[in-house]
């Protein structure tokens, strides 16, 4: 029952029958169901509510909604689900500026023919407040002035439970943090001084800094140890900082070797902490095998590997190759096609922030009679090499990279009119070039970031 209750067949039937087995100490169990058709949500209703529309609340609910086919509605009941809308709900108005709303009551009820559902809900909204003063005590390090311009909050303001909280203890609880204020607390105190008024004490104990006595890297079973101790922002013997150990954890997370990247910090004592970055490894290699059919070269095979974290030492490795086999399906004359890539990057050289890199490459095309043609036979060879730097300036998240190329073309069974009108007679072309990359990535995951930017 409870399974079909789970699945929005809320109202199936069930009943169960013991009958006699075919022996003494044997019994048959049947059980008879009637399953009913699933209901759904066909109105929300909002009792108490004259400071928004039910249409408004009833987009706050994320997963309890009114069927609407027009807009791929389709009206399930999931009862856990609908206490987590009941806590949006709440969170909305607090959100506004309602720090008393609450939810008096509500209630499900059912259709007489118990197909449809009546979801009502009986909410006292309050009045809406603003901040009448803000005030701080305990605070020595920092000015009361200073302290109001770090927490963003001025008398006046409409209340705003979310952003106070993150005002409090990101905002307010970092600036300590990042100073070696580990121990800092700090306690918001509401107080009511009118009806739609309310006085903001921020009682602080900022205690004493503390430094790093150890930094200990946990669960890298593949990946060496320098690869992630050379992108960490916090040392022993520093004082802590929580910015400095975030963007440490941050570095490690956007090389892409691990699945998970979680700092901790351990008390050693009252002046002394280690912090302890535990990583779960994934692999980030890629193989590819991959054949296709093409009307001027055949039927083309090759494949590929991709080593993103060679050797566990963060190094770069790419190899690919394809051939066409000069089989066609259509039995025509194909030409020949041939492809071969190497790449090599160490973004680390000696454990510095200088990237070094170099590729290879040769091609072979055969000449071709069709549409989109080559009227020769061209083979193509060259390399480049690279190199990178972290910068510090505008700040460190921005880097260059550099790279020397260079190709050399052959051309094979050219016509008299490609060879001294195209190519002036010449045979064999020389192609240098020289790019210069400046980019700045400050994402917070290699994979579905949640915030930061990349510019290129």
């Amino acid at each position: 029952l409870n399974l079909y209750h789970d699945d929005g067949y809320l109202l199936a039937e069930v009943n169960e029958e013991i009958t006699p087995g075919a022996a003494e100490n044997l019994k048959n169990l049947t059980l008879h169901i009637k399953e009913g058709k699933k209901v759904r949500i066909k109105k929300i209703q909002f009792n108490g509510n004259d400071q928004f529309s039910d249409a408004r609340l009833r987009r706050v609910l994320k997963e309890t909604k009114q069927r609407n086919l027009w807009l791929l509605k389709m009206g399930e009941f999931d009862k856990e689900k609908y206490e987590e809308d009941k806590q949006l709900l709440i969170d909305f108005y607090n959100k506004e500026g309602y720090r008393d709303f609450e939810i008096i009551s509500d209630s499900v009820k059912y259709s007489d023919d118990k197909k449809r559902m009546y979801i009502e809900f009986n909410v006292y909204e309050g009045p809406r407040y603003k901040y009448h003063d803000i005030t701080f005590s305990g605070n020595n390090l920092f000015s009361s002035d200073q302290l109001k311009l770090v927490l963003g909050i001025k008398p006046g303001d409409y209340y705003n439970k979310e952003e106070l909280e993150k005002a409090v203890y990101d905002r307010v609880n970092g600036l300590y943090m990042d100073r070696g204020y580990l121990y800092f607390n700090i306690i918001p105190q509401e107080i009511p001084v009118s009806e739609n008024e309310i006085d903001l004490l921020l009682s602080m104990t900022e205690n004493h800094q503390v430094s790093v006595h150890r930094v200990n890297i946990v669960g890298n079973d593949r990946t060496h140890e320098n690869v992630i101790r050379r992108e960490l922002k916090i040392f022993p013997g520093d004082i802590f900082s929580r910015e400095a150990l975030i963007r440490s954890q941050r570095e490690i997370f956007i090389m892409n070797y691990f699945s998970d990247v979680t700092p901790d910090i351990v008390p050693k004592d009252e002046d002394e902490v280690d912090v302890e970055i535990t990583v779960k490894e994934k692999s980030s290699d890629r193989a590819n095998l991959s054949f296709s059919i093409s009307q001027t070269y055949g039927l083309i095979g090759g494949g590929g590997v991709e080593f993103n974290n060679f050797r566990g030492r963060g190094q770069q490795l790419s190899i690919s190759y394809q051939q066409g086999t000069n089989y066609s399906i259509y039995g025509t004359r194909t030409n020949a096609y041939k492809s071969f890539s190497v790449s090599f990057t160490e973004p680390w050289l000696f454990d510095t922030p200088n990237l070094v890199g170099g590729s290879l490459f040769y091609t072979e095309r055969g000449y071709s009679s069709s549409y989109y043609y080559y009227p020769y036979d061209l083979t193509q060879r060259g390399g480049s090499i690279r190199w990178g730097r972290r910068f510090r300036w505008p700040d460190s998240y921005f880097r260059g990279t550099w790279m020397l190329s260079a190709s050399k073309k052959e051309y094979h069974n050219l016509s008299d009119y490609y060879k001294s009108m195209v190519l002036m007679g010449r045979d064999k072309t020389t192609n240098v070039s020289l790019t210069q990359v400046i980019a700045r990535d400050s994402r917070d995951a290699p994979e579905f970031p949640t915030k930061g930017s990349v510019l290129n």
